[in-house]
């Protein structure tokens, strides 16, 4: 089978995974994955990608985050969001994530690394915007795709 669709249907597993978070957060945050073929390599389908924002958004930083960073950064954008609060229940989810990427890799390779965050992380994108108030997309590089991972947080309207 074409190593592509094994990937993009994983990733929108996890997409799936992430918008029963967003539910369990009363839709407070937004959530969405993609994958893609790197045509050349890692770095320059990151650049290829931001090709899609337009003026409204700004990158305020781009660097790579090892997996404890990439926790982070779950905890700050969906894990604190949720109506569940079990330190036990979290650990369950934040492991989720993790085993979602474990798939997509060994999917395609059997030798691929079973956790490709947790061993060699994401880049993580952070953007400004006056439509969110966090606006985050982290990319993971998987035997020869890239996995993109949104997640983002809307300003509250004034009325």
């Amino acid at each position: 089978m074409n190593k592509y669709i094994i990937i993009k249907g994983i990733i929108a597993n996890l997409n799936g995974y992430l918008q029963s978070m967003r539910r369990l957060g009363l839709n407070q945050c937004h959530y969405s994955t993609s994958v893609r073929e790197i045509k050349n390599n890692f770095e320059n389908e990151i650049e290829d990608y931001k090709t899609i924002f337009n003026d409204d958004y700004q990158v305020s930083s781009q660097k790579h985050a090892d997996y404890k960073q990439l926790e982070q950064l779950h905890h700050d954008l969906i894990y604190s969001k949720l109506k569940i609060k079990g330190k036990d229940t979290i650990k369950l989810f934040e492991w989720d994530i993790v085993e979602y990427f474990g798939l997509a890799s060994t999917s395609i390779d059997k030798e691929r690394s079973f956790h490709p965050t947790v061993s060699n992380g994401a880049i993580v994108l952070k953007l400004k915007s006056k439509k969110f108030k966090s606006l985050v997309y982290y990319f993971v590089e998987i035997g020869g795709f890239m996995a993109t991972v949104t997640l983002s947080e809307k300003r509250e309207k004034h009325v």
